[in-house]
């Protein structure tokens, strides 16, 4: 997938003019990249568009954040200066991209890898 078809897809599925787009890419995928950790974050960004597979790769220390669902949420709301609602809109509207950007083993392994609820965020609720 190329990167303005990414963007394209998280700007129809989130309402977003195009700043909007682009900060809400850069934030969840950026908050994606602490929960993954290092391993996992490479394997993503390996299959993302070029111009996006830096903002998962963290400069940690190769941990992963250990948050649940409504803590990410939390925490992309905060970033986002936003509601609880908005941060779904933002995560969904991205983390769906994403899994269109992926092939299916990258996906599942997404889905295994991640807390529970993010299937649902990825637009793939039968994968829990």
């Amino acid at each position: 997938m190329e990167h303005e078809e990414f963007r394209r897809l998280v700007r129809e599925a989130g309402g977003y003019e195009d700043d909007g787009t682009d900060e809400a890419v850069t934030t969840v995928l950026g908050l994606l990249g602490e929960l993954l950790g290092t391993g996992s974050a490479e394997a993503l960004a390996d299959q993302l568009p070029e111009e996006l597979g830096d903002l998962v790769l963290t400069d940690s220390d190769g941990e992963e954040a250990h948050w649940t669902t409504e803590g990410f949420l939390g925490r992309l709301a905060e970033a986002r200066d936003t509601t609880a609602d908005e941060a779904v809109v933002d995560a969904s509207a991205v983390l769906r991209a994403v899994a269109e950007a992926v092939d299916d083993s990258e996906l599942d392994a997404l889905v295994t890898e991640l807390p529970a609820g993010f299937a649902d965020l990825l637009g793939h609720p039968e994968l829990t």
